[in-house]
């Protein structure tokens, strides 16, 4: 019996493709999503780099971003929040973000 693929169209997938990823990065990869979950971490994956996988997580006053590279190595950005701002102060924070984004 033949396969059905979504949309009529079967994936392309290669050994290669495979093979370039290293299984060491992956399994820290797959080690480091564990992590998350056990601790009850949100995250979303992202593949935004041929040759990386992001791993963004939130937790309170802070936005994680971890990135998998295919060779190896794991970049972090972490970023910190200052507190909260209501009421004119953020109205007046969300405008001078749009002046500086030329708006």
């Amino acid at each position: 019996m033949a396969r059905a693929w979504a949309g009529g169209v079967k994936p392309r997938c290669s050994a290669v493709v495979w093979t370039r990823f290293s299984m060491d990065i992956y399994k820290r990869l797959l080690e480091f999503l564990s992590e998350l979950e056990q601790a009850h971490i949100h995250y979303t994956l992202e593949h935004n780099r041929e040759e990386a996988i992001m791993v963004l997580a939130a937790v309170p006053m802070q936005h994680w971003e971890i990135e998998f590279y295919a060779d190896g190595h794991i970049e972090t950005d972490i970023y910190v929040s200052n507190g909260v701002n209501s009421g004119e102060d953020a109205e007046a924070e969300l405008e001078r973000f749009w002046r500086e984004q030329g708006r």
